[in-house]
């Protein structure tokens, strides 16, 4: 009787040495690889994926069985671990106020002009890899002058992948040039229409006062045609077909 592939890989396995160290294991990213939890795994196999790294400062338990079903055809040459090794991401726990100086600097970039930052007002921590950037702040738009309240929603990741997506209040100073939409009713735009491969440019006008990535209605000037399109600049337009 044919034995079951993954029988077949542990009889194979089991003429291999024991790998004996069992000790708990540390790792700062987002994806554990053999080789962080076998410290001498042969050069050609340490790279490989064997799953998704805990969320920092959680830990999981990975047996040898699980090792050996994730390492496939693989896992005859590997030594595997006599007993289950413990994986735990490494963490750093910050207070509010902390979290707030860590995603001040990406909130005050993220301003458009005539927008100042006036304070950032985290409510709570976070617990978070010692790795961990901000990716992105994404500001709602002001349209009134002074002293304005506002949430931001910052994406905080590690090794480009996201781990949090958390709001976090601010206080913004606006001036006139901060209510100004990207782009006022009027302006001249250039529309570009694509047909699969072909690109072509018409000169259109803004119907109706929009921002960088909003879709506004645009008058083409050539047939009067009103239409939608999508603002990829001050002055550029991607037409939207809406038919």
């Amino acid at each position: 009787m044919r034995l079951p592939v993954f029988a077949a890989i542990l009889l194979t396995m089991s003429a291999l040495p024991a790998y004996a160290d069992t000790a708990p294991r540390l790792v700062d990213h987002a994806r554990i690889a053999l080789k962080d939890v076998i410290a001498d795994a042969p050069e050609s196999d340490a790279s490989l994926d064997v799953g998704a790294a805990p969320p920092p400062g959680g830990s999981v338990l990975l047996t040898p069985e699980a090792l050996a079903s994730r390492l496939g055809d693989r896992a005859s040459f590997v030594r595997l671990p006599t007993a289950p090794v413990r994986i735990t991401s490494a963490s750093r726990v910050l207070t509010a106020r902390q979290l707030a100086e860590l995603v001040q600097p990406a909130v005050a970039g993220a301003l458009r002009p005539g927008v100042s930052l006036v304070r950032v007002d985290a409510t709570v921590g976070a617990t978070l890899s010692p790795r961990t950037v901000v990716k992105s702040v994404t500001l709602p738009r002001l349209h009134q002058k002074g002293t304005q309240r506002a949430t931001a929603m910052v994406e905080l990741a590690r090794d480009g992948e996201t781990q949090l997506r958390m709001p976090i209040a601010v206080t913004l100073e606006v001036d006139e040039r901060g209510t100004r939409a990207d782009v006022p009713r009027g302006t001249k735009l250039t529309v570009v229409v694509r047909h699969g491969s072909v690109e072509i440019h018409a000169d259109g006008t803004a119907m109706t006062d929009g921002d960088v990535g909003d879709t506004i209605q645009v008058t083409i000037a050539r047939t009067g045609r009103v239409a939608h399109a999508h603002l990829t600049g001050d002055t550029v337009a991607d037409l939207v077909d809406r038919s």
